[in-house]
């Protein structure tokens, strides 16, 4: 959707801002460890690394109307041995990964004290082979003994018919290709978001923040389905569109199969200024591009033997919201989106190497589709099994298994991390009050 030209200004403004900030808050952060340089190095490095780093990462999230829009620790997702340590600890803790080589480097290059430099020589080559090959030993071993199901990701883009022009609001060409696509027998079938220009009732009810023309009820998309599913009775097809319920509009994702609509999913984390407006910025004449109401629970969705979690778009960066699927019973994970609308190419490969982090965490088959961008069908290891090469129409298809148990990282979350930085923040506490050498 085009933004309107009175609002440009301060959208395209906000975005210069937002990364100014960005770039002042690491500047801070490095000045603040800068500031403890003449402070022994176990209260350096027990403080910075252990303590507040990760809390700092968390606050730039918090600034940002409460939206993670990235981590330093996604830059190890090409890592395999390293990669696996996110289902103990999550994402953050590969940001640690990545900050101690760099301290230790500092204190290297700064040091004067030829005894330090091979203390800290001997303390990093220490800390990078514990952690190469304990996270090599943390893979999960080859699935065998489970049922195997043939899913796939459909990477496509038609345009999408302008509302009231078509009875769903979907190009034809998309019911052509599912048409195709069922004749295959895939047991899932994930589809991008925001296929239709048509908003789908879900529970009978009319928005009234929509025209006639803009929504449907969910009875022509079952009748459609039933006819292009016929053959296919056992394939469950994800797909993604606005959603009413209870006369309020939201970005969602439903499942379909020959026998009708089984269940949706509305998207819980809401991109600020795209999909929301955040509270005191229309006093400002800021207009979001879209409202939507932010779902309120991440519940899968029940499939046949598919536990279904579904996420949307770049719901990818939010760690909590796949953690919180799996929690709640899911199986398999699965998200749509559209990294086409971003200029910038790189964007796409960051939310495909957020999607190896989210499947690692939480040890889950992961399955993403993508208008344009990276689709890709990512292994409980983080392992790309298929992925798009480029942004043309594309169909991916694997066989996973389905998976029930938990890792740590899904059953408690950043508590172990949190212990884990309180126990080098009292260490380095009691090394320097109660220790007789200063390094």
């Amino acid at each position: 959707m085009a933004v309107a030209s009175g609002n440009w200004w301060l959208l395209n403004s906000l975005w210069v801002l937002i990364s100014a900030w960005g770039a002042l808050f690491w500047a801070s952060v490095f000045c603040i460890y800068r500031g403890l340089l003449g402070q022994p190095i176990w209260l350096r490095v027990g403080t910075t690394i252990f303590a507040w780093f990760v809390i700092a990462e968390w606050l730039r999230a918090f600034s940002h109307w409460n939206f993670e829009w990235g981590f330093l620790g996604i830059a190890l997702a090409e890592v395999d041995a390293l990669r696996q340590w996110a289902s103990v600890f999550g994402v953050s803790f590969l940001s640690l990964i990545l900050l101690v080589p760099s301290l230790l480097l500092v204190e290297f290059v700064l040091g004067d004290n030829r005894r330090k430099k091979i203390l800290l020589s001997i303390i990093g080559v220490t800390i990078g082979l514990f952690l190469w090959f304990f996270g090599a030993a943390l893979r999960m071993d080859a699935l065998e003994g489970l049922p195997v199901y043939r899913v796939a990701a459909f990477q496509y883009a038609p345009p999408v018919p302008r509302a009231g022009v078509t009875a769903l609001g979907v190009s034809p060409d998309w019911f052509s290709a599912i048409s195709t696509l069922a004749k295959k027998k895939y047991r899932l079938l994930v589809l991008p978001e925001s296929i239709s220009s048509h908003a789908v009732s879900f529970d009978g009810d009319r928005a009234e923040s929509l025209g006639p023309k803009r929504q449907v009820l969910k009875g022509a998309w079952e009748a459609e389905f039933a006819y292009l599913l016929s053959e296919a009775p056992q394939t469950y097809v994800v797909v993604g569109t606005e959603g009413v319920e209870e006369k309020k509009v939201y970005n969602s994702t439903s499942v379909w199969n020959a026998d009708g609509l089984l269940g949706w999913q509305h998207k819980v984390r809401l991109v600020p200024f795209a999909e929301y407006l955040p509270f005191g910025w229309g006093f400002l004449g800021s207009r979001a591009l879209t409202y939507y109401r932010a779902g309120q629970d991440s519940l899968p969705i029940k499939a046949g033997p598919f536990m279904i979690g579904s996420f949307i778009c770049q719901e990818i960066q939010h760690g909590a919201i796949s953690r919180d699927l799996v929690m709640n019973g899911a199986n398999i994970l699965v998200t749509g989106g559209n990294d086409g609308v971003f200029s910038d190419s790189r964007v796409a490969q960051i939310h495909h190497s957020f999607a190896r982090i989210r499947a690692t965490e939480t040890r889950r088959y992961l399955v993403r589709a993508m208008k344009t961008g990276v689709s890709s069908i990512v292994s409980p290891n983080g392992d790309v099994i298929g992925q798009s090469p480029g942004r043309e129409a594309t169909l991916i298809g694997a066989k996973v298994s389905l998976m029930n148990d938990q890792s740590m990282w899904v059953r408690f979350g950043h508590i172990p991390l949190i212990m884990l930085m309180l126990t080098g923040a009292v260490l380095a506490f009691f090394i320097v009050i109660f220790g007789k050498h200063r390094f």
